[in-house]
């Protein structure tokens, strides 16, 4: 019904699955004509994925689950604040969904972001990667926000460190925001020291944040 009534206001919208709203691969992501003008205007630089998840319950979903709100934000050119240019909402946070969201916008609107910043999910970093990957080098380069970054990494030291939470979250402080040379030696000498703290915890530094250090480390966000 939303779909229907934004159409025929002029509106850009997707929807893949119109016949079955109730599927687990629900999606629907919307834009007004000014929206799309205003990312065509001033979205070159930079375009800002935000997401909500379990924002809405709505039992018509598969499994009575609520659906995640996904925003998508570039920078106002006169208040240099956020200024939303699309929002879609899913029935799943998984990268499938979120890679349909971004492919659409790249085909429908020409546009390809220098950059793209978003929150730290993992999910979110293989769609861009997917959607982007016949660029190459000179597709968008994707950072991760650092109040997400930080705030992420404050929630599992403090799950895996208990007391020592605050002593790691520091450390890592020092790490994210470093611009010095051989920022991956520093980083070795972070790793063995927690590994000998706690094995889980290390593995968690290995997969979610060395493993992706380009996309949060200032060192190379800065020198990328």
């Amino acid at each position: 019904m939303w779909n229907v009534a934004l159409v025929k206001l002029g509106w850009h919208t997707y929807l893949p699955s119109p016949d079955d709203p109730s599927s687990p691969n629900y999606l629907f992501a919307f834009q007004s004509p000014w929206q799309r003008k205003m990312l065509l205007s001033h979205g070159q630089s930079m375009l800002m994925l935000d997401s909500t998840h379990n924002a809405v319950s709505n039992y018509g979903f598969h499994d009575a689950r609520k659906v995640s709100l996904y925003t998508l934000v570039i920078r106002d050119p006169v208040t240099g604040k956020g200024l939303p240019v699309c929002w879609a909402f899913t029935a799943s946070a998984a990268t499938e969904p979120i890679e349909l969201i971004l492919q659409w916008l790249r085909l429908s609107s020409g546009l390809v972001p220098q950059a793209i910043m978003s929150d730290c999910a993992l999910a979110i970093l293989n769609a861009v990667a997917h959607v982007y990957w016949d660029l190459g080098p000179a597709g968008p380069k994707h950072y991760w926000c650092i109040f997400h970054v930080i705030k992420a990494f404050k929630g599992v030291a403090g799950r895996y460190l208990q007391e020592r939470a605050d002593e790691a979250v520091k450390e890592f402080r020092n790490l994210l925001y470093s611009c010095l040379p051989h920022p991956k030696t520093r980083w070795r000498f972070f790793y063995d020291k927690w590994k000998a703290v706690n094995v889980a915890f290390a593995k968690y530094l290995e997969d979610q944040w060395h493993a992706h250090y380009e996309n949060w480390a200032m060192f190379y966000c800065t020198h990328r």
